[in-house]
Order: C-alpha cells, then structure tokens, then sequence
C-alpha cells in the first residue's frame, strides 16, 4: 500500500532529523561547556510528540490490514 510506505518513510524521516538534532545538541553542549556558558534549551524536542503520535497511527494503519498478523500477550 503506497499510503503505509509513504508514512513509513515520513516517520524514519523524521527520526533521522531527531537524531541529527540529538548530534547538534551534543557538539553544542560542548561548546557552551568550554565557553563556561549554560543551555537555554535543547533542540527538536518539541517534535518528540508528533513523532510518537505518528508511530501509534502506523501501528493503527497496520494492525487494520488484513495481510497484516500480530499476537497480543498480557503480562
């Protein structure tokens, strides 16, 4: 189905662009600790949520696919 792959790809997109953002956050950490400064924020966290709701609605869409099989255990 084109419109799952299309939601796959926009969401690994977007976790790629998370992780890029966690590598800036990172080297700028280092930078303000050898300038003696302190954060203001931290980048791409705001987008955490719209990365989380995506993976619930591809989970929905995946899970309604009759081609699709899964098993869920309670603990």
């Amino acid at each position: 189905d084109d419109e799952l792959i299309l939601k796959i790809s926009d969401l690994c997109s977007n976790i790629r662009g998370q992780e890029i953002k966690y590598y800036m956050n990172m080297e700028y950490q280092d930078l303000l600790q050898k300038t003696n400064n302190k954060r203001d924020g931290v980048f791409g966290l705001n987008e955490l949520p719209d990365i989380y709701e995506k993976i619930l609605f591809l989970i929905r869409d995946l899970t309604s696919q009759d081609y699709f099989e899964y098993t869920i255990e309670k603990k």
